[in-house]
């Protein structure tokens, strides 16, 4: 990795949940879509460079940010956040609900 990696790989992360993800305590998202989502996210960042551990780092930052998965299960879920395509999803789908009943 770069000298400047870490950094530039922080702020990629900061990025990355500014613009495709929303924050909050009720969320939770597969750890499988988040970083599919990020993936694709950091290759068109400009800070982006051959990552030898991209998961592994993925997974630190996020730590590192105070979120944390939940226990138990093959398939680990992120607390406190969520992407938000699916955000919205939800939203539409509670304006639907709300509309029928």
């Amino acid at each position: 990795m770069r000298a400047d990696g870490g950094r530039d790989f922080s702020l990629a992360m900061t990025r990355f949940l500014e613009q495709q993800c929303v924050i909050g305590a009720s969320y939770s998202v597969a750890d499988e879509h988040l970083f599919t989502r990020f993936k694709a996210f950091w290759k068109q960042a400009p800070e982006r460079f051959d990552h030898p551990s991209l998961l592994g780092q993925f997974r630190v930052e996020l730590v590192k940010r105070g979120f944390y998965t939940e226990p138990g299960g093959k398939r680990p879920h992120w607390r406190g956040l969520i992407t938000r395509e699916r955000d919205n999803q939800g939203y539409e789908e509670e304006i639907a609900r709300t509309q029928a009943g």
